[in-house]
Order: structure tokens, then sequence, then C-alpha cells
């Protein structure tokens, strides 16, 4: 990635460069193999025939009535060494001294997330962040209705009967719930789809008001709630810093320090409206830029936008024909960085060293001299470097981030990096023997924990008032930068070839 500084380091490079390189395609709506899966969700223990006291089947649901076509799960001749072995189409695997589930197929997640025995809000967490890998919002209803409308099972005894409708009954509470959740915390998928949410709200209208009044009731309002989603007015306990109003609109007259908290009020509206679902199967890393925005609209965004400040952090430096103008221009963006740094804005410190890093900027010998010189100057933007290193895949950042506290606007790269890296290197399906539909669960597990984390970090707001002057300046940012070859002809020019 880039060249060597000055000591041997790796430079960043834009983001689009370093995060475009790998595809992993993945279907719109599911993953291949899961097609079938659009089947009856199963459930319960009391089955004729069944024993009652079948532990196994009892782990997740009273019972294992079918609610109609159950998916057959394959017979395996022979299963090969170290093989993880399918029970009731669920993967099990020991951590910590609990069992969890590796890997199960659609419907049997969806019973984990609603079975009657108890609620595990992080296993229903994980599968509402990654559901969209295999299937869509709207298939996603149609089986919890379904897991709702469980059939009244024929041919066994009334207390067989009795226990079953316990069940039944605790599962309704168990889907009303977790669409209550979904609402909460993933209402884009709803407000996406009108269709939908008509759907579900005909569905709660017509079930849950007859049945149990007060979750429908519950179910309406979150909808009604999430509607409105009016931006909260957020409460300081201190009023905003005093802001820096500039005479001209002219970043030469801009302080530094108040562009570094423009672009963090910029930036941090930017980052807040990335939605969980733009984080799943790469979506910007597709091939069309079509397809990237339609997939991960707001990912791409942030992305075009390191890429603008980058390169327009080398046009303003090559804007200087003089080398101490040139020079001048480097300490203001190394003083920015450094305000960037007190208030917790990684992105802006990296955008800034990438357009450093960039070629055109990194082959001004003279300029570098110049601010070598400068102890503190140079010490400064050593440091931040060094906090923003890429080696040992950004140590340093990631023990620098766990410290801070918010508001902080992280380097976007490293959780795409990460995701990257979970996606390339774990399948969506189990490779298993004979099956194909058993979803690789654990991934979902590790994917969700990169996701939550970019959830955190959208949460608290910055203190700082609006500059409309500063902040329209760079809205239209893109309008002020250069291509790489532009900037590179400039570069000679301003310091030709010795």
């Amino acid at each position: 990635m880039g060249g060597a500084l000055a000591g041997g380091e790796s430079r960043p490079t834009p983001l689009g460069h370093t995060m475009t390189e790998k595809r992993f395609v993945v279907g719109e709506k599911r993953a291949e193999g899961i097609g079938e899966l659009k089947s009856s969700v199963s459930i319960n223990a009391f089955s004729k025939g069944a024993p009652p006291n079948d532990e196994r089947k009892r782990f997740f649901t009273a019972s294992s009535l079918s609610t109609g076509n159950m998916i057959k799960p394959v017979v395996v001749p022979k299963k090969k060494e170290n093989q993880d072995k399918v029970e009731n189409d669920l993967v099990m695997f020991s951590k910590n001294f609990q069992v969890q589930i590796k890997g199960g197929t659609l419907p049997k997640i969806i019973e984990r997330c609603t079975n009657e025995s108890a609620t595990d809000n992080n296993f229903v967490d994980t599968f509402l962040l990654t559901y969209r890998t295999y299937l869509n919002a709207g298939e996603l209803l149609e089986m919890l209705f379904e897991r709702y409308n469980i059939p009244d099972p024929q041919g066994v005894e009334d207390v067989a009967l009795q226990q079953f409708n316990e069940a039944r009954k605790i599962i309704r509470l168990r889907v009303g719930n977790l669409i209550k959740r979904w609402l909460t915390h993933h209402f884009h998928d709803f407000n996406d789809n009108p269709e939908i949410l008509n759907r579900l709200t005909d569905f709660v209208n017509s079930t849950y008001m007859n049945t149990d009044p007060s979750l429908g009731k519950s179910i309406i309002g979150q909808i009604d709630n999430s509607r409105k989603t009016k931006e909260r007015e957020n409460s300081f306990s201190s009023p905003p810093p005093k802001s820096i109003i500039p005479t001209k609109d002219s970043f030469d007259d801009f302080d530094p320090v108040e562009v570094a908290r423009q672009l963090c009020i910029f930036e941090q509206q930017m980052f807040k409206s990335i939605h969980t679902k733009e984080c799943l199967n790469q979506g910007w890393n597709s091939k069309t830029n079509e397809k990237k925005l339609e997939l991960s609209p707001n990912v791409t965004r942030m992305i075009r936008h390191f890429n603008d400040v980058s390169f327009w952090v080398q046009a303003q430096i090559l804007s200087q024909k003089k080398l101490d103008l040139r020079v001048k221009m480097m300490k203001k963006f190394i003083k920015i960085m450094k305000a960037s740094r007190e208030f917790n804005n990684f992105n802006l410190i990296q955008e800034i060293l990438a357009g450093f890093a960039g070629n055109a900027i990194f082959r001004l010998k003279k300029t570098w001299a110049k601010i070598e010189k400068e102890k503190k100057v140079f010490d400064e933007y050593s440091q931040l470097k060094a906090t923003l290193a890429q080696d040992h895949n950004y140590k340093t950042y990631r023990d620098v981030l766990k410290e801070v506290n918010p508001p902080c606007l992280p380097y976007l790269g490293v959780f795409l990096t990460d995701l990257t890296f979970l996606e390339d290197g774990n399948p969506n399906i189990l490779p298993l023997e004979g099956r194909n539909d058993i979803i690789n669960f654990e991934k979902m597990r590790k994917v969700s924990v990169v996701i939550q984390r970019i959830v955190i970090y959208q949460q608290q707001p910055y203190n700082f008032t609006k500059v409309d002057m500063i902040y329209n300046y760079f809205d239209s940012l893109a309008s002020k930068t250069m291509t790489e070859a532009e900037l590179y002809s400039l570069s000679l020019e301003v310091e030709p070839r010795e």
C-alpha cells in the first residue's frame, strides 16, 4: 500500500484505493443454496410418536410439530473426521462451558430467536443485524407470521395439548417482542418498504389485537414512534465552544481548529447515516457505482468523501508555488490534525495523512526537508502518523480507540477491512457433506460485533456550532479536487525533478 515515508513506514492511501480490491459476491437477497428455505418453520416436540422427554429436541422449543412443509435433512451416509455434526438441523459447539449454535437452517434459527424457554437478546440482535445476508425483510416477516401461526397438533393427549398451548402462547409473545426489537433498531427495513409495513400492521390488527391486545398496541405504538423519527434534541452539560468565524470565504482564512470542528459535524452526519444493512456482503465493493450506491449508499459516500479530502489536501499544498507557502500550508493541515486528535476524529486525521502520502506530495523533498527542520511540528506530525500506522493491523490505533471517550469518529477504513476479512475468510453456508442449507451463524456473530462497534460510535454527537461558511465549503468539496495525474503534473511544476 504505497511507498515508504522517511523512516520506512508504509503510506496510507485513499480509502477507495485500499477497500475496493477484494470481492465477495453474495446474492442480493440470500446466498446460493438458501432459496429452498422459504418453507414453514417447524417447532414442536409433541408430534405423534415423538418421545415427550427428548431433551435434544427440547433444547430450543417445546415441541417438534411441523407447521407445514418441513425441510427434510439430507442423510449423510458417513461423517468425515472432524466434520461438524448436524442434529435436528443445527450445528452446536461448546465455548466457555456454554453450548452455542455454530449454524442452522433459517427455520431453526428463527425458532431459537423465539423459543419459549428463554430469550437470548445477543442471539436475536446478531440475527437482526445480519439476516439480510440470506433473505430480505419481506421474507423474514412472512416466516415470523408462520412462526406465530403454529397449527394445533393432531392425535395427542389432552395433557400434551395443554402443554403445547402454553408453549405456543409464549412463542407468540416472543415473536411479538422480536418484531418490536426489529422496529426499534432497524426501522429502515420497513420505512424503505411501505408494503411490508402495511403487511405488518394488518397482521398485528388481525392477530395480536385479538389474542394479546396489550402487545398489539405496543407494536403499533412502536411503529408510530419510529415513523416520527424526529431528531432528538441533544442536551449537553456545557455550552459549545465559541466559533471562530472567518471574514472571507476562503480556506486560507479558515482557522485550523474551526475547520476541524466543522469537519467533525460534517463527517459525523455522514457516518451516522450509515445503516447496518450497508455493512453486509461488501456492497461498497460492488462492480458498478450504481450497485455500490444501491447496496451501501452512505458507506460509498463516505469513501468518496475520504478520497475527496485527501486529493483536496494535495491540491491546497500544490497551489502554493513558493516553498515557504507550501510549508505553511502543510503546517496548517498538521494543526487541523492535532485539533482532530483532541476531538477524536480519527477519520479526518487519516484523510489528511493520505493526502500527505500521495505521490504528488510525497516527492516534495524540499518541502519535507523544511518541515523536518521544525522539530515541534514534525514531532506532532510523526506522532499522529504513528497513531494511525497500518503496522500489525492498526494495533496502535485500535488500542487508542479503546481508551477514548465519546464523541468519536473512528477511521471507517478499519471497519471495512475487518468486514472484508470476515466475508472473504468465512463461507455464508457451512461446508457440510450433503447439506447446503446450514447457515454459518458463527460468522454472523463475528460480523455483528464489527457492525455493533460502528453503531456505538454513531450515538454521541459533537457539541459544536455549525458555521455555514466553512461547512458549506466542505459540502461542495468534490468540485475543489483534482485528479492524481493533474496533481502529479502540478507537483513537477513546483518542484521539478533534479
